[in-house]
């Protein structure tokens, strides 16, 4: 519950999780300068970490909530 921004290569399920301003960022695999760039921006924009990681927090929070679960889990008892 630390609400922290995500950087995420562009790879995978990263791509469906990580919305490049708005709760992270997608970078590209093994561009170790955009990471640098990415930290660094996010170390020295205090307003802008806050905002991301409260974005991601919600969005974990909205689709892992205890009446989503429950809703899968009477999906899946039904397959």
């Amino acid at each position: 519950n630390h609400r922290l921004p995500v950087i995420a290569t562009s790879v995978g399920g990263n791509v469906e999780l990580v919305k490049t301003n708005f709760n992270g960022f997608l970078i590209e695999k093994g561009n170790v300068i955009d990471l640098a760039s990415k930290l660094e921006l996010l170390i020295r924009d205090s307003n802008l970490r806050l905002r991301l990681g409260e974005n991601g927090f919600n969005i974990i929070k909205e689709k892992f909530s205890t009446k989503n679960i429950l809703h899968y889990q009477e999906v899946y008892s039904k397959l």
